[in-house]
């Protein structure tokens, strides 16, 4: 009874194999589906914010840069203007440097 038993395991063995082979496939693709339906838009959504976050301080230093170069702009134009008339005062006085 016992030769008879392990024959029967033997020849049985390549179905038994076939059915864990599936069923580990099977739970390995429900695994991954469950991970894809999940963590994945977690993770999308992460790294959307990020993104997000980023090209906004990006805007804002590009921004501040705008500001202080329209700042230097005005004061290089209103010196300008300043040393421009003080320049044609000087003229009109006939005085020279």
């Amino acid at each position: 009874a016992d030769v008879g038993d392990a024959m029967a395991r033997y020849v049985d063995a390549p179905t038994r194999a076939d059915e864990s082979r599936d069923a580990l496939h099977a739970l390995f693709n429900n695994a991954h589906k469950l991970i894809n339906e999940t963590v994945r838009p977690s993770q999308a959504m992460t790294d959307f914010e990020y993104q997000i976050e980023r090209m906004i301080a990006e805007k804002r230093a590009s921004a501040e840069a705008l500001r202080t170069a329209l700042e230097m702009a005005t004061k290089a134009k209103t010196k300008a203007a300043r040393e421009g008339a003080d320049e044609a005062v000087r003229r009109a006085l006939g005085v020279d440097g």
